[in-house]
């Protein structure tokens, strides 16, 4: 049987073998190719070199980062793959080297940990602070940069790595629980106080419709009530204050002063007036494509100001513009609705995104549908005696309506979307 000596290793029976420490080390790492001893040995001696310059890169990039923790991974698998790996050459210096560099990753990660463990400590302690804040805004933007600063620090000792994590997770997930709750709680009590504001806006309207005798002290009882209801957020209570507003000033004017008041608008002015309307219609309709509150109740407040159109024109003109207007006010709602309930909203994927928001808009259809259908019910039954027909509620109807077709409309474009 014969042996051909080659550099860390050797050739048996024409089978090619890396050298061990002992003979029971020895492993068999390929074949001659060919009857060419030359280019065979040299194969796997490329191979060898090869793999020595994948470590010889990582000790360099050890060397030179700031970061040097991140490299244990990729050495734990050079340290896994070598005593597998096909080649003539000295892997012991490439062992002694792996481990030689495993020590100091080691010791650097730990270090790490500790320094990472100190961070985190003192990021509790500056949560809980930002946590005794009684503003809910300013205390979620603490949270979420607090939040941001603990994700880009690196992980903390091993013993502590579980109560740590948990304590902050905990901490956090309990402020947005209360946050959830709170701007719900919030919502329904906004919505409580604005369906009083339209009650009573609507009885003034119906006393200055009806010509009532003593619309003027019902007027002042009204204005007594309005002042009692409670605040809601600006964009919602300035139209619903200008209403009520001009609904006061009419109760305190005679019938035949209001029709006079109507009767002077000649048609060229009714007719520049539908035009003044019809320009506003199309800058609504743009602002569907960029929403914006600021910008939709700036139009509506001109709107208010344009003044009478034509009669024959007035309800299509009108429910172009307010459509369009409800349409952003829903979809801004939408966009706040689905943020505050999903606290990754800003991590979240757009297909993701608009999954959520056609989930809550199914919901919020069918709860309106359903109001819908008992509003009218309510009409149902007015109507049936005659000549009572309630205007009030066929105002609610037509709002109602609105809701419903303008969340369907928001609804199948994003299906398209999505």
């Amino acid at each position: 049987m014969e042996i051909t000596k080659i550099p860390f290793g050797y050739i048996k029976n024409n089978e090619i073998f890396l050298g061990g420490e002992t003979e029971k080390e020895d492993r068999k790492i390929g074949e001659v190719k060919e009857d060419n001893t030359d280019a065979s040995v040299q194969y796997f001696v490329d191979k060898f070199e090869k793999f020595k310059e994948k470590i010889d890169d990582l000790e360099n990039k050890v060397n030179e980062s700031e970061n040097k923790g991140s490299f244990l991974m990729k050495l734990l698998h050079l340290k896994e793959t070598i005593n597998e790996h096909c080649g003539l050459g000295d892997y012991k210096s490439l062992k002694d080297k792996l481990s030689a560099l495993e020590v100091i990753l080691t010791e650097v990660i730990e270090k790490n940990r500790e320094k990472n463990t100190e961070i985190k400590k003192a990021l509790i302690v500056e949560l809980d602070e930002a946590l005794t804040n009684q503003n809910w805004k300013e205390t979620q933007e603490m949270v979420i940069e607090i939040r941001g600063r603990w994700i880009k620090t690196g992980g903390v000792k091993e013993d502590l790595k579980e109560a740590i994590e948990s304590e902050f997770h905990n901490k956090v997930e309990d402020f947005f629980e209360r946050k959830r709750a709170f701007d719900a709680d919030r919502r329904l009590l906004t919505e409580k106080r604005e369906r009083e504001y339209q009650s009573i806006l609507r009885e003034a309207r119906n006393l200055v419709r009806n010509n009532d005798p003593n619309a003027k002290n019902r007027i002042k009882e009204l204005q007594s009530k309005w002042r009692e209801v409670g605040p809601i957020p600006r964009p919602k209570y300035g139209p619903l204050q200008s209403s009520f507003k001009r609904a006061c000033s009419d109760a305190f004017r005679s019938k035949p002063q209001r029709q006079r008041i109507v009767r002077q608008i000649p048609n060229y002015q009714l007719n520049e007036n539908l035009e003044k309307k019809s320009r506003l219609v199309e800058r609504a309709k743009l602002l569907k494509q960029d929403p914006s509150l600021d910008k939709a109740n700036e139009l509506k407040e001109k709107w208010k100001a344009v003044g009478p159109v034509p009669k024959e024109k007035n309800h299509e003109i009108s429910n172009e513009f307010f459509d369009a207007i409800s349409f952003v006010h829903e979809v801004v709602y939408l966009d706040k609705l689905a943020e505050e309930n999903n606290e990754d909203w800003n991590s979240t994927g757009i297909l993701e995104q608009i999954k959520i928001k056609i989930d809550l808009l199914d919901k919020l259809i069918a709860r309106d549908q359903r109001e819908l259908d008992n509003m009218q019910s309510n009409a149902d039954n007015v109507t049936s005696r005659p000549g009572a027909f309630d205007r009030t509620l066929n105002d609610q109807l037509q709002t109602q309506k609105r809701k419903v077709r303008v969340k369907k409309e928001i609804l199948s474009i994003l299906k398209e979307i999505g």
